[in-house]
């Protein structure tokens, strides 16, 4: 594809001076047997002495360090808040699934900007779903009922929209149901449970290429999808429980369960998110669990934690998001506010 495409993207800053196509080809980088009694109680002694360290450490990762909004429609308020993500700068960025909304916050809590509601014309929104925000602080809003993205400067200016292409899924366009993500380059990655696949665009909308689940566990409603710097991409896929990641071009990797969390596996309904850090790190917001899960490149589980406000309540998280510093930020969708957890180490 030629740069003309990708002229005019960025706010207030000039492109990047050298465009290319999506496509790349490069390489990516016995024991002895006790009498049963014996071997039951090492067992056991054995398991509690493994065990203690990790619900230890698991239990109090992060700590929570403010949380913001109260339910309904008014300024700084949330319906149902899912959609969650954090500029450059550091500000958190909230999208509402009822109300249209999306709204900016400082990383206290203190309102920014505000813009949306409900209706189909520029800006506005049948089914706010998710929300990021690129390296130069464009704002991508996904509307998944509409079938289209949206691309806001991050005061709220409309730019352009696109659609996604269309499929019938149970007699409509799309579910309700899905992810955005940009990765540090400006495309655009579309979880899409229509299409079982997530879609690849320029920012401008021009598709480059689709990621789908290999057969035969194809994607089951993918709902969170996440960048890494080194392009490793990765899907919550959520009825088939799992994280699905996939390499720089396109090939899935192993999959992370969740078999060593608290839990024995993500149990996710009808929504999970996922989000990586700048060291690889992958985050996991298990909605059913009101949990977050912390995970390192190759899945294995560093730590987890219950997710719960200033009153002691259980959270049920809608989305999740991250900033430079490592503080988490997850929406509290039935709750109507958003939480700020801080790391304790």
């Amino acid at each position: 594809m030629g740069c003309g495409s990708f002229c005019c993207w960025s706010r207030n800053r000039p492109e990047p001076s050298r465009c290319r196509s999506y496509t790349r080809n490069r390489a990516i980088n016995r024991k002895r047997l006790l009498p049963p009694l014996v071997s039951s109680l090492l067992g056991l002694l054995l398991g509690a002495l493994l065990l203690a360290p990790t619900v230890g450490a698991a239990s109090d990762p992060y700590v929570l360090e403010i949380e913001w909004g109260s339910p309904g429609s008014g300024a700084g308020q949330f319906t149902r808040p899912i959609g969650i993500a954090t500029d450059p700068a550091g500000d958190v960025y909230v999208g509402d699934i009822v109300t249209g909304m999306i709204q900016r916050f400082n990383g206290q809590g203190g309102l920014v900007a505000r813009w949306g509601g409900r209706g189909t014309g520029n800006g506005e929104f049948t089914t706010l779903q998710d929300l990021t925000v690129d390296a130069y602080g464009n704002v991508f809003a996904l509307d998944s009922i509409g079938n289209r993205v949206q691309r806001f400067r991050d005061n709220g200016i409309w730019l352009i929209d696109w659609a996604l292409p269309a499929t019938v899924v149970n007699g409509t366009n799309s579910i309700s149901a899905g992810g955005i993500a940009t990765d540090e380059e400006g495309f655009v990655y579309i979880a899409s449970p229509a299409h079982a696949a997530v879609l690849i665009t320029d920012p401008v909308g021009n598709e480059q290429r689709r990621l789908k689940a290999p057969a035969p566990a194809r994607f089951q409603v993918p709902t969170g999808v996440s960048v890494n710097a080194d392009e490793t991409v990765y899907v919550f896929d959520t009825f088939n429980r799992r994280v699905l990641p996939f390499d720089v071009d396109g090939v899935a990797l192993k999959a992370i369960t969740g078999a060593a969390t608290p839990e024995g596996g993500f149990h996710s309904l009808a929504r999970g998110d996922v989000v990586v850090d700048a060291g690889g790190d992958v985050f996991v917001a298990d909605f059913a669990s009101a949990r977050v899960h912390r995970f390192n490149a190759d899945g294995t589980l560093q730590s987890s934690f219950v997710v719960r406000d200033a009153a002691g309540r259980k959270i049920m998280p809608g989305g999740i998001t991250l900033d430079a510093a490592g503080n988490i930020y997850v929406t509290a969708y039935y709750q109507g506010k958003v939480l700020k957890f801080a790391p304790t180490g």
